[in-house]
């Protein structure tokens, strides 16, 4: 199994990351990180997983500030635009109540 997690928060792509492997069969050669919309296209052009965990509020841009439909934005995009390799299940993650409200029908 191959996981994406895109999220900009070192400290919680960790407690993600450990949640993960204490999956049995899930060790952490299997997870990869990046931290904005622009790295996670190009993995996701090159590279099939089947597994992506989405932060929902997310730079663009690793040198820009993380915008509350970031997440949004770069799922769309993927979803929409051929060449991308969409993993079969995506879970959407965010610490706020308000950006979760508005995203939640899009990970049913």
């Amino acid at each position: 199994m191959r996981i994406l997690v895109v999220e900009d928060d070192g400290n919680k792509f960790q407690r993600v990351s450990e949640c993960l492997t204490a999956i049995d069969g899930i060790g952490i050669d299997q997870v990869e990180n990046c931290r904005d919309a622009l790295s996670a296209k190009r993995l996701l052009l090159r590279n099939r997983y089947d597994l992506l965990i989405l932060d929902i509020v997310l730079p663009d841009r690793i040198d820009s500030r993380a915008s509350p439909d970031g997440g949004i934005r770069l799922l769309d995009e993927i979803s929409e635009r051929d060449g991308y390799m969409v993993p079969d299940h995506i879970v959407g993650l965010t610490a706020f109540a308000e950006v979760h409200a508005g995203a939640r029908d899009r990970f049913c």
